[in-house]
């Protein structure tokens, strides 16, 4: 009769395991798309000008110490009153009170916001206006 070795506990050769893990890993990473969303596209309707007119949303434009006010350079004194008369207080709907605000150039931090401070005292809604390519 033939005697039976006893063999040690059969072990799998795991030393190339770690190679094929890291070349999966590299052909899935080169493989995958990595686009990222830049936007979307959108159906507009074209736009028909019926018999109201669009009103204009106010506007002011702070550079440096100047303001301006839709396209008209006031003071601060100028600025506050011409606001005062628009009597934005009394509006109901929020979109007719909206006043974009925008800074240009080296502004004080006083005059931004006293500016703001009396757009919000005559009931005006601000909307900050950014810069293109500002972050």
């Amino acid at each position: 009769m033939a005697r039976r070795r006893k063999r040690g506990p059969q072990e799998l050769p795991v030393a190339s395991f770690a190679d094929i893990a890291f070349l999966l890993l590299i052909f899935f990473i080169l493989v995958t798309n990595l686009n990222s969303d830049i936007g979307f596209e959108a159906d507009l309707p074209s736009g028909e000008k019926g018999e109201t007119q669009q009103k204009k949303a106010i506007s002011v434009q702070i550079h440096d110490r100047d303001i301006t006010l839709n396209d008209k350079k006031v003071s601060m004194q100028e600025f506050e009153a011409s606001l005062r008369a628009m009597d934005l207080a009394a509006k109901q709907n929020t979109d007719d009170r909206v006043v974009l605000l925008e800074a240009a150039g080296k502004v004080r931090y006083q005059d931004y916001y006293e500016v703001m401070s009396i757009v919000n005292d005559v009931g005006g809604v601000i909307a900050i206006v950014r810069a293109a390519g500002a972050e």
